[in-house]
């Protein structure tokens, strides 16, 4: 085993100690690449994450070439879809210092490889999040809260714990909306049309190039309302796998038919 590999496997019970910049100098590209070498040798499978539409998508993979452009990798076909739409994953194995961003740089769906290159540590807080989110399909209107003034948005995401919201205001900006702020936030599910209304507390702003600020809230839900997000969740979760399974038949009869024509 190299040195630098024996090292990271040894040392992994201390990696959450070590914050993302640090692990940046401690591990360059080079030291990642020696791994991912080492990964091809000893054809040790390693975890992709991503997502779809919010929900995570992981499934093992398999390094299996380098090449000029970047690393050859074996992955799962509905994997493979996501790196379609996202251009990158986020890479997992007891042999890498941290978790690690990828660029995708090409997908074949058929064969149910990629090519990925430019790989870097990855923020700390990717794979944190433990509850299941959703995008819904269509636009919901999102009343926000504070103590002073209501404004209206849509939401991004929402799981059993807490939602993303998009807020289009011009400026100044509401100054009550500041991280642990107290909020209540009004809004309908389609499964159930009647008006849900839930305290919660402002724990993310970030604002848009474009003007708009993306919220994140946390919130404070009964039993109840709980349990109803719950069934928009796994009603919506059931929808969306739907829609990734037929968005690869999609792109695997494009790339079929792509691969005919060329021969």
């Amino acid at each position: 085993m190299p040195q630098l590999i024996e090292s990271v496997a040894n040392c992994a019970h201390v990696n959450m100690l070590v914050n993302e910049e640090s692990l940046a100098r401690m591990f360059g590209a080079n030291d990642i690449r020696e791994i991912l070498q080492y990964l091809i040798k000893t054809e040790r499978l390693v975890r992709l994450l991503n997502n779809y539409k919010g929900i995570p998508i992981s499934y093992d993979a398999r390094f299996v070439e380098e090449i000029p452009e970047g690393f050859i990798i074996q992955v799962n076909k509905y994997q493979n879809v996501c790196m379609e739409n996202d251009r990158f994953t986020f890479i997992q194995s007891d042999q890498l210092p941290a978790i690690i961003r990828a660029k995708v740089l090409s997908v074949d769906i058929v064969q149910e490889m990629a090519l990925l290159s430019e790989f870097s540590v990855a923020p700390e807080n990717i794979g944190a999040r433990e509850a299941v989110r959703v995008q819904p399909k269509d636009p919901i209107t999102i009343v926000l809260a504070s103590e002073r003034r209501k404004l209206t948005g849509s939401l991004v995401d929402i799981s059993v714990s807490g939602m993303g919201i998009t807020i289009v205001t011009a400026f100044p900006f509401n100054p009550d909306l500041v991280k642990k702020a107290p909020v209540t936030v009004e809004f309908k599910l389609p499964i159930n049309q009647s008006s849900i209304k839930i305290q919660g507390t402002l724990v993310n702003i970030m604002a848009r190039k474009s003007g708009n600020y993306r919220l994140g809230v946390m919130l404070n839900t009964d039993t109840n309302t709980k349990q109803m997000i719950a069934r928009f969740i796994a009603a919506r979760q059931a929808e969306i796998l739907r829609e990734m399974r037929a968005y690869h038949d999609v792109l695997y009869k494009i790339q079929t038919e792509h691969k005919a024509d060329a021969t």
